[in-house]
């Protein structure tokens, strides 16, 4: 739903992909979700799933999508997943703008799986 007042989508159910040089190098799903208009925000709760273009996952409870440029926040119970190959668990995470760098903080654990 909309609300006009405040600018602000709540958003349900949520299936999505971020691009990147017109192909998808992101998907994301969550149950909850807001679109604020005016901050050109996007804030994703609850069961919180994203898959990066290169294969790595991260669960999480909330993901803070701040604009193109920007990084991606994750808070809440993060668990990162890079190509079967290491399993990280932590607080925070911090996705940079283009993807290609996932920095972890606050509690955290980390497996290597070896192949």
């Amino acid at each position: 739903s909309y609300n006009n007042s405040d600018k602000k989508a709540l958003l349900e159910n949520i299936i999505g992909n971020f691009y990147k040089e017109n192909s998808v190098s992101m998907s994301f799903t969550a149950e909850k979700g807001i679109y604020d208009e005016v901050a050109k925000t996007i804030v994703l709760n609850n069961n919180v799933f994203v898959v990066i273009e290169d294969g790595t996952s991260l669960k999480t409870a909330e993901l803070i999508w701040q604009g193109s440029d920007k990084d991606i926040l994750a808070n809440g119970n993060g668990l990162i997943e890079r190509s079967g190959e290491m399993v990280s668990a932590a607080d925070h995470a911090i996705i940079s703008s283009n993807f290609d760098n996932i920095k972890i903080k606050g509690k955290c654990k980390r497996k290597l799986r070896c192949i």
